[in-house]
């Protein structure tokens, strides 16, 4: 039966999508079991924040939310065509990423230092909502066996209370902006090896939200408060915001288009206003899922969009043409029934990259959208 819901949800969403033969986890001097919870690229180098649970993978029961896990970071490298992975860094311990906190940025990779790759840490007392550690860690991918944490940056003294609720990050040219539950820092890149706070805000960004039409199911988007940052345009206070929200799906911005998908629907809104506080959004189209695709799906937990393709993470990929947003459709799709994949980045040749407990290579799917 299970193989028959599964060959019929490939059929439905077209399983299209191939590549290179799924590529082990095993930074050089690795021991056990590793998965891929975030993925970050500038050209053909990148770096993948990892972790990992002692004595083998997760235990299949339902308190695996809570699981203590420990992260670290490796560099990887494809311009020789194969893909290299670095040695590992230990960057910190806290638990094992869910079906919320997975789709929250926790690392970036930055041209301006592309040695060096920068995580935010922290660890939660497991009986307790307070923090025993939240920092910027700027991590040294160039130094060879000797790769390390070269800097730390505490962020505890910034915030109004000891309670850090899925924080998220987000690169934009030298400074990273870090948004908590109390309010958003901005951190500027002095020089590769370290970080200072420049500017602290006291409110932070999130999106008002309507119910749906008549006869609809779900939320509806209405608009963003935008982060008031120093020194940005309308335009990049929208970029920043949009970034450092958390809606609790994953969503994309792509030329006025915001993409937003849930376990339920796919939908399409259009940007109507934006001026120095507020960015607002008119509905334009849903997808719903089909009966089946509500059986077999998992939860939505990251999205990329580019010319008009919009990448999903739900366990396995699905791909969605919105290049006419009036009428998304399904475009693509991957299946990887023995792993969750939580990280993925479009590569500079246009293929994906998506990890889990293993790394896929997978070509886009050019072939449904040239019939067309």
């Amino acid at each position: 039966m299970a193989l028959v819901l599964w060959a019929s949800a490939a059929f439905q969403l077209g399983n299209n999508l191939t590549g290179e033969k799924p590529i082990s986890i095993s930074p050089p001097g690795a021991v056990g079991w590793r998965d891929a919870a975030e993925a970050v690229w500038d050209g053909d180098r990148g770096a993948m924040l990892l972790y990992t649970k002692e004595g083998g993978p997760p235990d299949p029961d339902r308190r695996w939310i809570s699981q203590k896990v420990r992260y670290s970071i490796c560099s990887f490298d494809l311009s020789g065509g194969d893909l290299k992975l670095g040695p590992e860094i230990p960057v910190g311990v806290g638990r094992r990423p869910n079906w919320y906190g997975s789709s929250l940025r926790r690392i970036v990779f930055s041209p301006v230092h592309p040695n060096r790759a920068y995580c935010l840490v922290y660890e939660l007392a497991l009986d307790a909502g307070s923090v025993s550690r939240f920092a910027l860690c700027t991590v040294a991918l160039d130094a060879g066996g000797q790769n390390k944490i070269v800097h730390e940056l505490d962020l505890l003294g910034y915030l109004e209370s000891d309670t850090v609720s899925h924080p998220q990050m987000y690169l934009f040219g030298r400074r990273i902006y870090v948004r908590t539950i109390s309010g958003t820092l901005a951190i500027d890149l002095r020089d590769g090896d370290s970080t200072e706070v420049s500017e602290v805000i006291a409110l932070t960004t999130g999106f008002r939200i309507g119910r749906g039409g008549p006869g609809d199911r779900g939320f509806s988007i209405e608009s963003l408060e935008l982060l008031p940052a120093e020194g940005l345009s309308p335009r990049e206070r929208l970029e920043v915001s949009l970034n450092l929200t958390s809606l609790g799906y994953p969503f994309a911005f792509e030329d006025d288009m915001l993409v937003i998908a849930t376990a339920e629907h796919l939908t399409t809104y259009r940007l109507t206003e934006l001026d120095q506080s507020t960015a607002c959004f008119q509905k334009i189209a849903r997808l719903h899922a089909t009966p089946l695709e509500l059986i077999v799906l998992n939860w939505p937990q990251r999205m990329i969009l580019r010319d008009g393709l919009a990448y999903v993470l739900a366990g396995g990929l699905y791909v969605y043409d919105v290049r006419d947003p009036e009428q998304p459709k399904r475009a693509g799709h991957y299946a990887s029934p023995s792993e969750s994949l939580l990280a993925i980045s479009l590569l500079p040749d246009g293929r994906v990259l998506a990890a889990g407990q293993k790394i896929h290579i997978l070509d886009p799917p050019r072939d449904r959208l040239e019939k067309e």
